[in-house]
């Protein structure tokens, strides 16, 4: 059993500096507005709404990235591709069932199944009867701004020198309005459909045409929903680290997933047409400690080898056991 422990923060901290509006949505809508998640704070005696990026949201892509990098490594040693199940467990958690859908996870097969996955032991789960607890906590990331200044500073000194600290909440924040135009409503992509589609869509353009109220036919719009984004150059601040010391391929799981992230960092929704893109600016709160910085090297206790070289020589001498812990998940 792998019992090297790494010298490791219990807290890192920094800023992201959005290079892209960030959009992510809470429960709550107004119309066809998606409103951003905010939570509240108290602001000189009264209660302010503050836009906020959830820890369970930014640990949640950590956890897939860190999947991503394990599976890469398993199945280019020649392991076998996963049951659902393990799938689920390995990406998002998994989740409880009641007793007589699952079997249990006693506390031997958990010691195993830690060691021989090196990230659940730092992400946890949910699952096998049981849930796992994690030992690495994620804050949620908090814009820098006045309302929040008297606060962050408390955290973080630094945070006095963001480019938005002296700006309202509210001048950090946008709406924009969105459409999803519908291809079905114009006639030159109907040679494109079969008979039967053909006559759908010919029968939406009459109904289009008919209707004084719709909007022509020829610019015909399927859906329009507008966000709520904080903007671009928006500052937040983020804490996260470990509640315990990790293990050396904890570690080195872990950091081959979050540098896998920190290439093109981004967070929230509709990542796809360049929202929530990120500069990232953490530090180690130990001074011993070297985290994506540009110091030495981007992981100090993992110098003398790349994080993915070492999560891929834990993969491949444990190949075997691995390939039967994941098929009884």
């Amino acid at each position: 059993m792998n019992t090297e422990t790494d010298v490791a923060p219990s807290m890192v901290v920094g800023t992201w500096t959005l290079t892209s509006s960030l959009i992510h949505g809470g429960d709550e809508t107004l119309g066809t507005t998606k409103l951003f998640r905010t939570k509240g704070m108290v602001v000189e005696g009264r209660k302010v709404q503050i836009p906020v990026v959830s820890g369970n949201a930014i640990r949640g892509i950590w956890r897939r990235h860190s999947a991503r990098a394990f599976l890469d490594a398993y199945l280019a040693a020649g392991g076998t591709p996963l049951s659902l199940s393990a799938f689920y467990y390995l990406t998002s958690g998994g989740s409880l069932k009641k007793g007589a859908e699952t079997t249990s996870l006693d506390l031997g097969a958990e010691r195993a199944l830690r060691e021989l996955v090196p990230f659940i032991g730092l992400f946890g789960g949910a699952g096998l009867g049981k849930i796992q607890a994690g030992k690495l906590w994620v804050d949620e990331a908090v814009p820098v701004c006045r309302e929040t200044l008297p606060l962050l500073r408390r955290l973080w000194p630094a945070a006095e020198e963001a480019d938005t600290a002296a700006m309202s909440v509210r001048e950090l924040t946008e709406i924009h309005g969105y459409s999803r135009q519908d291809d079905a409503k114009d006639e030159r992509w109907h040679g494109y459909l079969n008979t039967a589609g053909r006559q759908d869509a010919t029968a939406l353009v009459r109904r289009t045409q008919e209707d004084v109220s719709a909007p022509s036919a020829g610019a015909p719009q399927q859906m329009r929903y507008e966000n709520m984004e904080l903007v671009a150059g928006t500052v937040l601040l983020h804490r996260w680290g470990f509640r315990w010391s990790p293990m050396h391929t904890e570690l080195a799981s872990f950091a081959a997933g979050l540098l896998r992230w920190a290439a093109d960092p981004r967070v929230g929704g509709r990542s796809a047409v360049g929202h929530g893109s990120l500069l990232l600016d953490y530090h180690g709160v130990r001074a011993d400690v070297r985290l994506l910085t540009d110091g030495e090297g981007a992981l100090a206790t993992l110098a003398a080898q790349r994080p993915e070289d070492v999560l891929r020589e834990h993969v491949a001498a444990r190949r075997d056991d691995i390939t039967r812990t994941l098929a009884a998940l």
